[in-house]
Order: structure tokens, then sequence, then C-alpha cells
């Protein structure tokens, strides 16, 4: 157990240092405004205490330790086109690679090279209960009118949409759909009760992809 409650941190803690880990950049400053409408220490609070006292969310953390999800996450990053967005999200002032390998210490999985510079809730505690009280305390009409306001205002948020909505990067999401041990997940997230279709729908929704 305090194994798995370390590694949670780990991940709640690459999850919200973000908020510090964007450089003075177009793009980091975007997402930077859209970081500052969400409570992160609502979601904090919310996860550590499912961490301690559901153990359904524990088993998920046990799961994440498994070859099986090790194996998604590797076969991901041998995906050329996501090494690729990953660096232009990293030159564009948005260190995602320090929140990627926080997650690889946390699995003990190798460090993946960091580019060179550039100039409804239910009574049962669950993963899926706690994703809804997470979603319950975000301001997700101002979340929306934001991201509205910088598609049509900041042009280095049309950039990073338009490489979310490129054939080349659907191409990823593509490959990544096909990798078996991620076919697996989802099906045991919908066994779990967690309505994935949703959540894909509204990953889709807001990057405008459907």
């Amino acid at each position: 157990m305090k194994f798995l409650f370390v590694l949670l941190l780990a991940v709640v803690h690459g999850c919200v240092s973000v908020t510090i880990s964007t450089r003075d950049s177009d793009l980091g400053n975007d997402f930077q405004d859209f970081i500052k409408l969400i409570p992160v220490d609502k979601i904090r609070e919310i996860v550590l205490d499912h961490a301690a006292n559901d153990a359904d969310l524990q088993k998920w953390i046990a799961y994440v330790q498994t070859d099986d999800f090790k194996n998604i996450i590797l076969s991901l990053e041998a995906i050329p086109e996501y090494i690729e967005f990953l660096t232009y999200l990293e030159h564009s002032g948005v260190h995602i690679y320090e929140q990627i390998n926080q997650l690889h210490e946390a699995l003990k999985l190798p460090l993946l090279p960091i580019p060179p510079s550039h100039t409804s809730k239910r009574s049962r505690r669950s993963l899926d209960s706690m994703l809804d009280e997470i979603i319950a305390v975000l301001p997700r009409e101002q979340l929306w009118a934001l991201l509205q306001h910088k598609k049509q205002n900041s042009p280095a948020f049309k950039a990073f949409i338009a490489r979310v909505q490129s054939d080349e990067f659907q191409g990823v999401m593509k490959k990544l759909a096909a990798i078996p041990e991620y076919v697996v997940l989802k099906q045991r997230l919908r066994e779990d009760d967690v309505d994935v279709d949703f959540y894909i729908f509204e990953i889709k929704r807001w990057f405008g992809l459907i």
C-alpha cells in the first residue's frame, strides 16, 4: 500500500506541476491561462482521499505497475510522429518531457531523452466516482470560453490545435488505438463502469475533432 501511495503521489505531482513547468512563451502562456482556472488543490485532495480510502483506485494504481501498462507507454513512445509532437510542445515552451519523465521514474522506466533546446456520482467509491468528483469542481464553462478565445486570438494556440488536428497526429492516435494493451486497458475501464467513450468524445469535441 505504501508503494502504491508513493506512486500515486508521483503521478499527481506530474499532473499538477505543469503549473510551474512552462517557460515564458506564447503557447506556454496559453496553457497557463487554462491551468489558472483549474482548482488544483481540490483535485489533489480528491485524488489523495481516494488513494487512501478507495480499494478500486488502489487496484488501478497497482495496474499501472504492470508490464501491460508500461508496454502502452513504450509502444506509444516508439511512434516517431508522437515524439515529434512532444518535441513541438517542448520547443513551444511546454516542458512536457519533465512531466513524462516523472511518470517514467515512478514506473521505473528509462527516462525519455529531452530534445535539445530550440531558439454522475456513484455511491461506491471507485475510479469512476473520483473522475466524477474532479469534473464536478472544474469550471467547464469558463474553460470552454477560454478555449474559444484562444482559438480565435492566439496564433500559438491556433498552431497547437492545427497540430492536434493534423493527419500526422491523428495517425499517432490510430496507432495508439491499435496497441493490444491499450485495447485491453479500455475494456478494463469499461468493466469498472468508466465511461471511456464519453471521455474520448469530450476530448475530441474540445479539440475540434468532431
